[in-house]
């Protein structure tokens, strides 16, 4: 049953519906109800593979969010559940699943910046068994390699590696985070790596994620930046099952 309201007419007339949106009146068609054959029918396996991947992927997600100065919001984080579920999705199946930066591809975890754009430094990521993960970077010149606000002293490059057992609804998150206090000058640093020891167990789905972080001498500066989130670059770089 409709009625009027200030915002104009509210309810259903016949089969058609009557809303208010921001003041502006629409209509739309009474959903229909269905049945249990059409629901499952509509329940496909890739639907419920995303379903699976989407549940457990929130799990990383609310650890990776205290890890991070700024909120994705939506995009970013639906952009990571995407990028799970076609990484797992092409991978699940398979024998051997390894933590591989080229297989994985970059997710772009922060719309407002592409951390390939200001981190032009290679990156390989091993999986070293018993839930550790080697990031090795390569030789850099923070000046030429790192792009950086005008008032930037060092870049801290954070390394995290979170882990859980996908397909399991109540399964414990591990995770592993180091950071790399570079200072930001004009001079070549040698090649560096870092071992991150989640204490997850092989056969546990693992994603590794970079993020930077500007440090500047001047802390009022500082914290604006770090609230600006086109100066916060983040990406998943690798996902894979670990042995």
């Amino acid at each position: 049953m409709a009625r009027v309201t200030n915002n104009g007419v509210a309810g259903m007339i016949g089969n058609v519906v009557f809303y208010s949106v921001d003041g502006k009146q629409y209509a739309r068609a009474r959903p229909r109800k269905q049945s249990k054959s059409t629901r499952k029918r509509k329940q496909t396996p890739a639907n419920d593979l995303f379903g699976m991947v989407s549940a457990c992927g929130s799990s990383l997600i609310s650890f990776l969010a205290e890890r991070l100065l700024f909120s994705p919001k939506l995009y970013g984080w639906n952009a990571l559940r995407g990028w799970m579920r076609n990484c797992y999705a092409r991978n699940h199946g398979a024998q051997y699943w390894p933590l591989s930066v080229v297989e994985s591809g970059h997710c772009q975890i922060n719309k407002a910046v592409d951390l390939r754009d200001r981190f032009r430094v290679p990156v390989e990521v091993t999986d070293r068994g018993n839930g550790k993960v080697e990031i090795e970077i390569g030789s850099v010149n923070p000046a030429k390699d790192i792009s950086a606000p005008s008032a930037t002293w060092a870049v801290n490059i954070k390394f995290m590696l979170f882990a859980t057992a996908f397909g399991t609804t109540r399964s414990m998150v591990k995770e592993a985070v180091t950071e790399y206090l570079l200072p930001y000058e004009n001079k070549i640093h040698p090649a560096k790596k870092f071992v991150l020891d989640s204490g997850a167990s092989a056969e546990e789905v693992a994603i590794v994620v970079i993020a930077l972080e500007y440090k500047m001498k001047d802390a009022i500066l500082m914290n604006e930046y770090n609230r600006i989130p086109r100066h916060l670059p983040a990406a998943a770089i690798a996902m894979g099952r670990l042995r």
